[in-house]
């Protein structure tokens, strides 16, 4: 039983820490609802074609909405189709997921801090470091699949540091449903925390070792990854690490950048090969954790280790080991596991945030008592003055993120659409068109129009080429009709794709237009083809039609009717010269 002044102390200090997890979230809901057509990045991805939920006639037989719908994880899809049947936007509710999850990452984090270690400060400053951390970057905020690792992984380590079975067995159920790739480190973690019991106590009676937790554990995990490696797609295969290194997609300036020029980039600090976050330039507490080890030595001089409990704090170590070999394994097949880096950013955040909230603590504990000793008579008259310097370390911890952050780009991945009359006039128009656009507004279209596009950017992820191979092909077609001198391929290519809406750029027809954009060049030769034809000072059919075949026209952008392209066909004025 706890007394009643640490009883006070745990809630005082658990409360500090969801009022620093709503804090930051309400932050992050003030940046999402800030502007009008304000979307997160990812979620262009994720969530747009879940639109069909509220309205079943959208995107009708899409290719790229029925690939983002084939690739979603099976309780995320589960779980905005729920909500859908009450009424509920899916982009309000990817938009208010982050508090939710921030909250319940900040319950676990806290809890398990508290496991390794009964200090209820240390559990206040793990949450406050994990979620400063995890508020400089979009993984959170962006409401997508990996948003959900963070508090499915502490809750799998929580139930685990208690030896709770079915809890643990429910959290890896729910780690297949909203995101698969947690599941390896799940049974990695067992897997290290049965080699170490053994290793570490092996005169230890059998009915204490945990076969049958780790048994159970592990069948789960198999029987969570089941439906997936299963499951049949259309747009398989997977694409193979030779083919990558062939497109210009996974090059240093591709959509996809992966195969970097730079090796310690590579192997280190890349956003989808490295080991480390990138980010943690920015955060100077972390990777004070590493000091735990050599803190553990001087129990005298750092009494607080003593309260550290060496069999928990070992899992921080599984979790750690089991992420570095998933690391390596999904670089040995690549990408079958999809990103190495998807094992170890997230959980190495965990990991370094709860290290660093146990060493600070420990630590000022060592200079609070050595300053007692140093200035006995100051603390006698001032025997507030341990809290008063307490109260200064939390008022820096809280303030200091503030300046940091503007350091780093702190929208948290929202983005604005730039164009309302386009989305509304769009929105206007029959739900089965086709709109083609190589614009930077071809991304938002679905979030914002409800209208399907024919290729865009932001949906040309690579990794099955049964659907990248059609999208590729159907960009490098765009490209050549948009610059086609000649109408008559522009006609074909509008017919033969049922194409009923043209977004141009009116900047488009100038060679630097496609020279400077780093997607388009991408796609050769007809790139590059465009370009040469520009600077002989060619006229690209379509550019003709901007005035009289206009549905709309903005500062920057002209949507051009497709039966007003196909009824010029026999204009003198239009004709190839």
């Amino acid at each position: 039983m706890m007394s009643k002044t640490v009883q006070v102390q745990v809630s005082f200090w658990f409360g500090m820490s969801l009022i620093v997890a709503v804090g930051f979230a309400l932050d992050g809901l003030r940046l999402a609802f800030e502007f009008p057509y304000t979307v997160h990045n990812d979620a262009r991805q994720h969530v747009f074609w879940m639109q069909r939920f509220v309205d079943p006639d959208l995107f009708p037989a899409d290719l790229i909405a029925d690939y983002f719908q084939s690739v979603s994880p099976l309780g995320y899809t589960a779980l905005y189709r729920l909500f859908a049947t009450f009424g509920i936007d899916p982009f309000l509710l990817n938009k208010s997921l982050p508090l939710v999850l921030g909250i319940v990452t900040t319950i676990y984090c806290f809890k398990v801090c508290t496991q390794i270690v009964p200090v209820p400060f240390a559990g206040f400053l793990s949450a406050l470091l994990l979620n400063q951390n995890l508020w400089l970057r979009d993984d959170l905020a962006s409401g997508t699949p990996r948003a959900f690792i963070y508090p499915l992984l502490l809750a799998f380590v929580y139930h685990l540091l208690r030896s709770s079975l079915r809890p643990c067995l429910v959290v890896i159920v729910l780690q297949g449903l909203f995101y698969p790739q947690a599941l390896f480190i799940s049974g990695g973690i067992l897997c290290f925390r049965l080699l170490r019991r053994q290793n570490s106590s092996p005169t230890q009676p059998p009915k204490r070792r945990p076969y049958g937790f780790v048994l159970a554990g592990w069948a789960t995990v198999l029987l969570a990854i089941l439906p997936y490696a299963l499951r049949s797609s259309a747009f398989d295969p997977v694409i193979t690490a030779s083919e990558a290194r062939h497109l210009p997609e996974f090059a240093t300036q591709g959509r996809s950048a992966f195969f970097v020029a730079n090796p310690w980039e590579f192997w280190l600090w890349g956003e989808r090969t490295g080991l480390f976050p990138s980010e943690w330039q920015y955060v100077l507490l972390f990777g004070f954790g590493v000091a735990l080890s050599l803190l553990l030595r001087y129990p005298a001089r750092f009494p607080l280790v003593n309260r550290i409990q060496p069999d928990r704090a070992r899992l921080l170590l599984d979790m750690f080991l089991a992420s570095l070999g998933m690391f390596f394994l999904a670089h040995f097949f690549l990408f079958k596991l999809h990103l190495p880096s998807r094992y170890t950013h997230h959980s190495w955040r965990i990991v370094m945030a709860l290290l660093d909230g146990i060493v600070g603590v420990v630590v000022w504990q060592a200079v609070a008592a050595w300053v007692a000793k140093k200035l006995p008579l100051l603390f006698r008259v001032q025997p507030g003055l341990v809290h008063l310097l307490t109260g200064c370390l939390l008022v820096l911890l809280l303030v200091w993120p503030s300046y940091a952050v503007r350091a780093y780009p702190y929208r948290l991945g929202y983005i604005r659409g730039d164009a309302p009359a386009l989305y509304q006039f769009l929105g206007r128009q029959p739900k089965d068109v086709l709109v083609v656009s190589l614009t930077k507004e071809a991304d938002f279209i679905p979030t914002f129009a409800k209208r399907a596009v024919f290729v865009s950017e932001e949906y040309s992820i690579p990794y099955h080429m049964g659907y990248y191979g059609r999208l590729r092909q159907r960009t490098l077609e765009t490209l050549a009709a948009q610059y086609s001198e000649g109408l008559a391929p522009v006609q074909d290519f509008l017919r033969r794709h049922g194409i009923d809406f043209w977004v141009v750029a009116k900047g488009a027809f100038t060679p630097a237009y496609i020279a400077t954009n780093p997607w388009l060049m991408q796609f050769q030769p007809a790139a590059r083809q465009a370009i040469d034809m520009l600077r002989q000072g060619k006229q690209p059919a379509l550019s003709r039609l901007l005035s009289t075949c206009a549905s709309l026209e903005t500062r920057e952008l002209v949507v051009l009717e497709a039966r007003c392209i196909l009824a010029a066909v026999a204009d003198d004025h239009i004709s190839h010269r």
